[in-house]
């Protein structure tokens, strides 16, 4: 691979995460007053979060059960209104435990 093809690339991705990122800003400079609207960006982190967890919790690599456990914690945390980042990590730590404890993952990695 040529090192242009890559520079190209990453400026391509550049541009599109900085003008998706800049357009809001641009163009909503008021408060946000429609309560659908409001809604939406209140819900959108969960949803964006769930729709890349259930995906990787029911075609893991190494076995559903430490996927399901994280994501039966999430969903209880989340269920408790815990912020997005503390169901984020307390999911994250639990699914590695488990993942400690299984002797087939761990095999797997050459542990």
């Amino acid at each position: 691979m040529n090192n242009t093809y890559v520079w190209i690339g990453i400026i391509i991705l550049f541009i599109t995460t900085y003008f998706t990122r800049m357009l809001p800003l641009i163009f909503c400079k008021k408060p946000i007053q429609n309560t659908f609207f409001k809604s939406l960006l209140a819900y959108l982190p969960y949803a964006v979060l769930t729709s890349m967890l259930i995906p990787e919790v029911f075609q893991a690599p190494y076995g559903m059960i430490p996927g399901i456990l994280g994501f039966a914690i999430a969903i209880v945390l989340s269920y408790l209104e815990q912020s997005l980042f503390v169901v984020l990590a307390v999911s994250t730590v639990i699914t590695y435990i488990s993942m400690l404890f299984n002797p087939q993952i761990m095999s797997a990695f050459g542990m």
